[in-house]
């Protein structure tokens, strides 16, 4: 379902799937912890980059160029900075449970 004004999809089916997608990729725990933070700092040191070079960042998941000259670009990079440790802090803490979990399965296994 999308909302007429903003052409957003708002659908929470929506958001499910495209959660599932992110974590279904992965197996190893411990893997998925370091691909997040790799993935993280490799995108922040990129746009540090451009900052530093004044060059005009590009949101490549969106395909939008950030211009930082007015208040409307540097709203989208904080945006896009936000989404980005957003989800950097949810496959750290979905990979932190799994572990927990097969830490636990583990030893319900060794004690019967």
């Amino acid at each position: 379902m999308a909302d007429g004004t903003s052409g957003l999809i708002t659908s929470r089916s929506h958001f499910d799937v495209v959660n599932r997608q992110k974590i279904t990729v992965f197996f190893d725990f411990a893997y998925a912890e370091f691909f997040a933070l790799d993935t993280f700092f490799t995108q922040l040191r990129r746009i540090q980059g451009h900052i530093s070079r004044e060059e005009k960042i590009v949101i490549e998941e969106q395909g939008i160029e950030v211009d930082l000259s007015n208040v409307g670009g540097l709203m989208a990079l904080q945006i896009h900075l936000q989404d980005l440790e957003a989800t950097r802090s949810a496959m750290t803490g979905l990979s932190a449970l799994g572990l927990r979990i097969e830490n636990k399965l583990l030893q319900l296994q060794q004690a019967g």
